[in-house]
């Protein structure tokens, strides 16, 4: 009798261990974020900065951005993976227009989450040059 009650505390342990990642969801979704600065060096005035940021989720859920804050309307994004699934790769795309500006720029844009306290920031920067008269 004590070995059948012993085994079956055994089976409910080791159920128990099996199912407990799927019951608290895992780890959730991780990212890395290959290069959050992009220095463009030089450029003339009024030419667009093209600029890509790529992402991995390295984690077990879905990694969500939920909304993009850029910190000047001269940053345009122009697309962005939205959902960016467990082992795959992201990117958010876009340019800087850079009438009106000159010398050394920084620019960025801020990312809401669904990893709760982490917001990253990517960040472009440079100098502009005035136009060749």
């Amino acid at each position: 009798m004590h070995k059948k009650r012993l085994w079956i505390i055994l089976i409910i342990i080791i159920g128990t261990i099996a199912i407990l990642p799927y019951c608290t969801g895992g780890k959730g979704p991780e990212i890395f974020i290959d290069g959050d600065r992009y220095k463009f060096g030089e450029v003339v005035e009024g030419k667009e900065i093209v600029f890509t940021f790529f992402i991995s989720n390295t984690g077990t859920k879905d990694f969500l951005i939920e909304e993009l804050y850029v910190s000047c309307e001269c940053v345009i994004v122009k697309e962005y993976d939205r959902i960016i699934k467990p082992g795959t790769r992201g990117s958010i795309y876009g340019v800087i227009r850079t009438t009106g500006f000159r010398g050394f720029i920084s620019k960025s844009i801020k990312l809401k989450t669904n990893i709760g306290g982490i917001e990253p920031v990517l960040t472009m920067e440079g100098t502009v040059v005035a136009k060749p008269e």
